[in-house]
């Protein structure tokens, strides 16, 4: 993941003071969602030495770390309705990955080494009324921050991160609101830069969904997905399971990495009215940026420094 290091940051010159920071990054490398694996793959995914782990802390003795693994081949009849997905996995889908959390461990690092080494900024490990983490109720983000944390101050022994309820969580907003499924399927649906796109792209779509066996519409989030989490951790493109000649090439593989990034950008920047999209669905977040930016320019903001 692209992030700031001392190799290439370049200081803005001693007129200046800084106040405060505020990161916003994604995960680091990651399984693929369930939702986007196919329903029988044909390459391995094993997670046997990696967690996640999910325990709970005593105040007055030191609890076991129990770590989950994927339960397969039981006689739950269900089991078999969903698909095997990656055969006799033990992963989670989604999960942080060995690979993901050593980039995270990384990551941490290099910012230490800009704000705190360079900069002389970022306060020490046990100033912890200086700095704070926010996480969401997905798991793979507290897992992206156990990795970072550890690059940023090796020696913490733990530290409590900020969580909002799911029911209004503002950096994965599931609150509902009609307006803005309205705004969204004006300009997908049957706008017609949204179905040239689909149909200039159909043909891609239909070989990658006879590998898949599936049909997908968009190529976010399912292909752009199952594609680039294999391919991040060196993992084979796929092959239909019915027909072994019948592969993703490489060449339909970056394909879909550049016409997902324009649904992405396209959903939220350029198509009509995505500016409106993108403050129904994030303007809770954006007024919480503004209100730390406010806070730090007025004094009453003590933090910082916050990750999220």
């Amino acid at each position: 993941m692209p992030h700031v290091r001392k190799t290439e940051y370049k200081h803005p010159g001693c007129e200046y003071t800084l106040k405060y920071v505020e990161v916003i990054q994604r995960h680091h490398k990651r399984t693929p969602y369930a939702s986007n694996t196919f329903f029988k793959e044909d390459v391995q995914w094993d997670c046997t030495r990696e967690g996640p782990y999910a325990y709970a802390r005593a105040d007055d003795f030191d609890t076991t770390p129990v770590s989950w693994q994927a339960q397969t081949g039981t006689l739950n009849p269900f089991e078999k309705a969903v698909g095997p997905g990656f055969v006799n996995s033990t992963c989670q889908f989604p999960a942080i990955t060995s690979q993901g959390l050593d980039d995270a461990r990384t990551h941490g690092a290099d910012l230490y080494g800009v704000y705190h080494t360079l900069l002389g900024f970022l306060p020490d490990a046990a100033d912890t009324e200086a700095y704070a983490f926010r996480v969401t109720n997905n798991v793979i983000t507290s897992q992206t921050l156990s990795g970072f944390v550890r690059g940023l101050f090796p020696d913490a022994p733990g530290y409590a991160a900020w969580i909002q309820r799911g029911a209004f969580d503002s950096l994965e907003p599931a609150f509902s609101c009609p307006l803005q499924g309205t705004v969204n399927s004006a300009y997908e649906g049957s706008n017609p830069a949204w179905t040239e796109h689909l149909t200039a792209s159909a043909a891609l779509r239909a070989r990658f969904n006879a590998v898949s066996d599936s049909c997908q519409t968009p190529l976010t989030p399912s292909p752009y997905d199952n594609l680039s989490a294999k391919q991040c951790h060196g993992k084979a493109l796929p092959c239909s399971v019915n027909n072994t000649a019948l592969c993703v090439s490489q060449t339909d593989a970056d394909a879909i990495y550049r016409l997902g990034n324009y649904e992405y950008a396209y959903r939220w920047r350029g198509a009509a009215n995505s500016t409106l999209y993108s403050a129904l669905k994030m303007g809770a977040w954006f007024r919480e940026l503004v209100g730390h930016m406010d806070g730090a320019i007025a004094g009453s903001n003590k933090l910082k420094y916050l990750h999220k």
